[in-house]
């Protein structure tokens, strides 16, 4: 993925700047560049203290900032992360033993048959916050429990930073329905540069927000990039809170995943609604990947900017 000191240096210029807004419980809550930067710290501290490094990782998380910073950790710690969802996991056998599981909610145990049997030997996270009970024990923990855990032990290994190193893991893997995907740094290097002018262009006082709940190598270059051109963003974890909370946050681009965008016109087309009413009415911009080029012929779609990247 992306060089941790990378990201750390694209935070610091950020400084105080807004960058990142999120709904949080019923609230809107906004993020700094210095806010990202010391939450990396956090979940880095915590991993280094312990010692949750070079570990294999199953991922099943939808596209965030939480799970970038968290993934981000992780893989700059020697860490092979395997990619995939709770779908892919049904179709797809690895052939690998895991040592942590990262998942968005605790709900999704039981959901999956193949995480709850993981759940019984392996440790877990979750990107959500949850109420812990006697069930949940102690092998599944919350980020924002990391982050509060990482927060009290980053003094003391700040102490000791000369004596850790990190080493960026140099393959991933994802799962799709055809099957296993190899990606290397260099691969993600090469969306990164293919998607940097347009990124670059869009507007700074413009807002942003994505609808990415594919687990692509496209998926985890999204957050880094509106980091490093300093534009400012918002992930959505679904088509029902994306459309409750689009005309509230009147994003001017939206970065979507091919099926999401394929589900939106369904809507519409369902509902005889217009998709900026679905998308908020300020859209403009509509940033894709690996989307069906027949679909361009579509009357809805052409009255948007439409940019669809390839692998």
């Amino acid at each position: 993925m992306i060089n941790i000191q990378e990201i750390k240096e694209t935070l610091k210029r950020g400084g105080s700047k807004l960058v990142y807004q999120s709904l949080d419980g019923l609230n809107w809550k906004q993020l700094t560049f210095n806010d990202i930067n010391s939450n990396l710290d956090y979940i880095t501290s915590y991993l280094r203290t312990n010692n949750i490094k070079s570990k294999k990782i199953l991922c099943c998380t939808k596209n965030c900032l939480d799970s970038f910073l968290l993934e981000s950790a992780l893989s700059n710690l020697d860490s092979k992360i395997f990619f995939a969802s709770t779908l892919t996991l049904q179709t797809i056998e690895f052939n690998e033993e895991f040592d942590l599981i990262i998942i968005d909610h605790i709900d999704e145990i039981n959901m999956s048959p193949v995480l709850k049997k993981l759940s019984l030997s392996k440790e877990f996270i979750t990107i959500q916050n949850f109420k812990k009970t006697k069930e949940t024990g102690d092998k599944i923990k919350s980020l924002q429990n990391i982050l509060k855990i990482g927060l009290l032990n980053k003094r003391d290994l700040d102490k000791k930073k000369n004596e850790f190193e990190f080493k960026l893991s140099q393959t991933y893997k994802f799962a799709s329905l055809e099957g296993l995907v190899d990606c290397t740094i260099t691969d993600f290097a090469n969306q990164l540069d293919k998607i940097r002018n347009i990124f670059g262009s869009i507007n700074v006082h413009d807002f942003s927000t994505s609808l990415y709940t594919e687990q692509d190598p496209f998926s985890k270059v999204l957050n880094f990039i509106f980091l490093l051109e300093g534009r400012k963003f918002s992930n959505n974890s679904s088509i029902d809170s994306f459309i409750k909370n689009s005309n509230e946050l009147m994003p001017k681009n939206i970065i979507i995943d091919a099926k999401n965008l394929v589900s939106m016109l369904n809507i519409s087309d369902d509902n005889d609604k217009k998709l900026n009413e679905l998308l908020g009415s300020k859209v403009e911009r509509i940033i894709t990947y690996e989307f069906d080029s027949d679909l361009y012929q579509n009357k809805i779609l052409q009255k948007f900017n439409l940019i669809n990247y390839k692998r």
